[in-house]
C-alpha cells in the first residue's frame, strides 16, 4: 500500500538543513528520492528520482531538476510540480518559475528606462547624433517612411501626444547567474542592468526622441490633409471592422470605368497601396481582368462604393473640378536666344 506523502514540515526542514541525505516517499507504486545540492550559502538546488522498484536512490537512474530553493526568504523558484504531487500542503506557485519571473523582469526593466529617458528627452533631443548608421536611419524616416509610420499609429487610434519613447528592450532568458543574482536583490539588479542598457545604447536612444519629433510633426501634417488617401483608408477599415462583414460589394471608377464586384471584406482593412483582383469572386475577377488587363489592381482612391447587403457601409465622390481648373494651361518651356 502506498506511503503518505512527506510533510511539509518534514520537507522544508530537509531543504534547510538535510545535508547529504536523500529525502524518500513511496506513491503509485512508486518509489520517489530526493536528493539537495547547496549551490551557496544562499540556494540549495533539489533534484528527484522516481523508480518502480527499491526505497531509496537508484544508481544508474536519472535525476530530474525539480527546483531551486532560497534560503533566506525559504521559498522554492523554478519548481517541479512534482513536489507538490509528494509533498503535503504544498501549493504550485508558477509565479516563481523562470518564465514569469523574466517576463516580470523585462516589464519592470523597460518601465524604469522610460522613467529614467521621458523627462530628459528635451535635454537628450538636444545633442548630436554621430552615429553614422542612426543618422541614416533618421534620413531614411524623413524621406521616406514617416507618413507611413505616423499613419500606423494614426490606425492603432493614437494623436501624435501618443508618439513617446519607448524602451525596446528584449531579453533573452537568463544564464544561471543573472538568475541567482536577480532572485538575491531585483532592485539592485534592476538598477544595475538599467544604468548599462543607458550608457551602452544612448545613441540609439537619441535617435528614438529624434524619430518621434519626425512622426509627431508628421502625424500633425497628416490630420491636417483630409483628403490623403489615409484617411479613406481609416475610415474604409473601421466601417468594415464595426460590420464585421465577411464579404462586400465595391463599386470602383477606374480609368473612367464604373465595376462593381464582390470581394474579401478583410482584403480592404489597413494600410495598403494597392487592392489585388486576387480576392474578388471568380467571375468578377475574370470581368476585372477583361476591363483593365491581367495583373491590374486598384486603389482606395479608385473605391466609390461599398455596401454589405443593403447597408452602405463607405462611400466617395471625388470633388468636381472646377472650370477655372479644368482650363489651366500648362507652363510654356523658357527659350534661349543663342
Amino acid at each position: 500500500m502506498d506511503s503518505k506523502k512527506i510533510s511539509n514540515k518534514d520537507f522544508h526542514e530537509w531543504l534547510k538543513n538535510g545535508g547529504t541525505a536523500p529525502l524518500s516517499c513511496q506513491r503509485n507504486g512508486y518509489n520517489h528520492a530526493f536528493v539537495r545540492f547547496p549551490k551557496d550559502k544562499d540556494f540549495v538546488y533539489v533534484f528527484a528520482q522516481s523508480a518502480y522498484h527499491g526505497n531509496s536512490v537508484i544508481r544508474g537512474d536519472v535525476f530530474d531538476f525539480c527546483g531551486m530553493y532560497y534560503i533566506p526568504e525559504g521559498l522554492m523558484y523554478c519548481e517541479d510540480r512534482r513536489i507538490s504531487d509528494l509533498v503535503e500542503d504544498w501549493e504550485y506557485d508558477n509565479a516563481r518559475s523562470t518564465g514569469v519571473l523574466h517576463d516580470q523582469y523585462v516589464s519592470q526593466f523597460q518601465e524604469s528606462v522610460e522613467n529614467v529617458i521621458r523627462p530628459i528627452s528635451d535635454k537628450l533631443m538636444s545633442e548630436e547624433l554621430t552615429d553614422l548608421y542612426y543618422r541614416n536611419q533618421l534620413s531614411r524616416i524623413r524621406e521616406r517612411n514617416a507618413m507611413e509610420l505616423s499613419a500606423m499609429a494614426y490606425f492603432k487610434g493614437q494623436t501624435d501626444e501618443d508618439i513617446i519613447y519607448e524602451c525596446e528592450y528584449e531579453s533573452e532568458q537568463w544564464n544561471e547567474e543573472s538568475l541567482l543574482e536577480y532572485v538575491r536583490d531585483r532592485a539592485a539588479y534592476l538598477q544595475k542592468e538599467v544604468v548599462c542598457y543607458i550608457g551602452d545604447r544612448k545613441q540609439r536612444i537619441i535617435y528614438e526622441l529624434k524619430k518621434n519629433e519626425v512622426l509627431r510633426q508628421t502625424f500633425k501634417e497628416l490630420m491636417e490633409n483630409t483628403e490623403h488617401p489615409y484617411h479613406k483608408m481609416k475610415q474604409l477599415t473601421d466601417a468594415i471592422n464595426v460590420s464585421k462583414a465577411k464579404t462586400v460589394t465595391v463599386t470602383i471608377n477606374k480609368c473612367g470605368e464604373e465595376f462593381r464586384f464582390k470581394t474579401s471584406a478583410e482584403h480592404l482593412k489597413g494600410l495598403r497601396t494597392y487592392y489585388s483582383a486576387y480576392y474578388m469572386a471568380a467571375p468578377d475577377r475574370r470581368e476585372f481582368e477583361k476591363l483593365f488587363g491581367n495583373g491590374a489592381d486598384y486603389t482606395v482612391e479608385d473605391i466609390r462604393e461599398v455596401t454589405y447587403g443593403r447597408r452602405i457601409l463607405y462611400e466617395y465622390e471625388p470633388p468636381v473640378q472646377s472650370e477655372s481648373e479644368n482650363n489651366i494651361e500648362e507652363p510654356q518651356g523658357l527659350t534661349m536666344d543663342m
